[in-house]
C-alpha cells in the first residue's frame, strides 16, 4: 500500500469519527504505517517481517477503537501478545512501555524454578544487581541457578 492510499484512508476516517488529533488515532495510524509503508523507518521490523493489520482494523479506525477502547489508558501503548502475530483484537492489548519492552523478539529469557523472565526482572525480584547477574551468566558462564542462588556474594 503506497503513501497516497494511506493518506486517503486517514482522510476518510477523520471525516467519520472526528478523532484524528487524538493519541488513539495516532497509535492506529502508526500501526498501519509500520506494517504497510515500505518507506517507514520501522517497516523492516513489522511489514518486512510479514506482520499485518487485520482487515477490520486496517480499513476502519472506528472498528479498531471499538475493539480496544475498553482497556485504553493514556499512559499505555499497544502491544501484540504474540510478537510474531498480526495486529488484531485477539492478539493486541494495552500495556506499559516496561511491559512492552519484555515482549520483543530480541529479549532473552532466563529460566529458574519453572519461571522464565528477562535478566532485569530477575535482578529486580532478587535484589541482585543487574550487572552482577549479567557478568555471572553471560561472562563467567555460570548457570542461572548458580547466579541467582548466590545472592549479592562475589
Amino acid at each position: 500500500m503506497g503513501s497516497m492510499a494511506i493518506k486517503h484512508i486517514m482522510r476518510r476516517k477523520y471525516e467519520q469519527h472526528g478523532m484524528a488529533k487524538t493519541r488513539q488515532y495516532l497509535v492506529w495510524r502508526n500501526m498501519i504505517r509500520r506494517c504497510t509503508c515500505k518507506k517507514s523507518k520501522r517497516y523492516h521490523r513489522y511489514g518486512g517481517r510479514g506482520i499485518e493489520v487485520c482487515d477490520r482494523w486496517r480499513n476502519s479506525f472506528i472498528n479498531f477503537w471499538e475493539d480496544m477502547k475498553e482497556s485504553y489508558e493514556p499512559h499505555l501503548t499497544i502491544d501484540r501478545i504474540d510478537n510474531d502475530g498480526h495486529y488484531c483484537k485477539e492478539n493486541c492489548r494495552w500495556v506499559t512501555r516496561k511491559e512492552q519492552s519484555r515482549n520483543k523478539s530480541d529479549v532473552r529469557l532466563f529460566e529458574y524454578k519453572g519461571r522464565s523472565l528477562p535478566l532485569s526482572d530477575w535482578a529486580n525480584e532478587t535484589g541482585i544487581h543487574y550487572q552482577t547477574l549479567r557478568r555471572r551468566i553471560l561472562k563467567r558462564n555460570e548457570s542461572v541457578e548458580e547466579a541467582l542462588s548466590r545472592g549479592n556474594q562475589k
